[in-house]
């Protein structure tokens, strides 16, 4: 790894070790409107899921909200996050609620998990922190089954979107492009293809 791609690596872990108190505060309703978005075309029970740049669990927590006493979570999650302070808070509010999960600190660009075994991708507002978006995508990719379905989301202030689009083309296939102003990301979703 380069001298740059470090640096800002470790700028972004120290960027979430630092705010990892106080992210759900500012986030929860941002992050929502785009779990809203998209968990509404999405089943999630018999999957499983990686939500990569997990955070302090948002996303689980949104889900977890979703499901009943009566429809039993049938899912397994792995959450995978670079700021360990991050993991932290989100392993704090999972003491009671959940057995079906694990949390990984690790780089997006370098995940520690086997190739084609995740039939769910979820990436929101994380892939835009890396020195090289495509080699992140590619990594999430790479541990995927062919044919997952796959939901990412781009802070669009950080986003060259006919840029993104032509390189994330080849790698999904019926890639719908989600792009609403009064969300601040822009979202890709579709299927796996390797």
């Amino acid at each position: 790894m380069g001298p740059e791609k470090k640096n800002k690596k470790q700028e972004i872990i120290f960027k979430y070790n630092q705010t990892s108190e106080y992210y759900d505060r500012r986030y929860i309703k941002i992050q929502e409107d785009k779990y809203r978005l998209i968990l509404k075309e999405i089943t999630i029970y018999e999957q499983l899921i990686l939500d990569a740049g997990c955070g302090t669990g948002l996303l689980f927590n949104y889900i977890g909200s979703l499901i009943t006493t009566s429809n039993n979570p049938d899912f397994y999650y792995v959450g995978v996050d670079i700021s360990i302070n991050m993991l932290k808070k989100f392993q704090s509010k999972l003491k009671h609620k959940a057995k079906l999960y694990n949390l990984i600190l690790a780089d997006l660009e370098n995940l520690p998990l086997r190739e084609h075994i995740f039939t769910l991708i979820f990436s929101f507002t994380s892939l835009q922190n890396l020195p090289n978006i495509l080699e992140g995508v590619k990594e999430s990719f790479r541990v995927a089954r062919d044919g997952a379905d796959v939901n990412i989301s781009i802070l669009r202030k950080k986003l060259n979107k006919k840029r993104l689009k032509g390189l994330l083309k080849p790698l999904i296939k019926h890639m719908k492009i989600i792009d609403i102003e009064s969300i601040e990301d822009v979202v890709y979703t579709g299927k796996v293809l390797k």
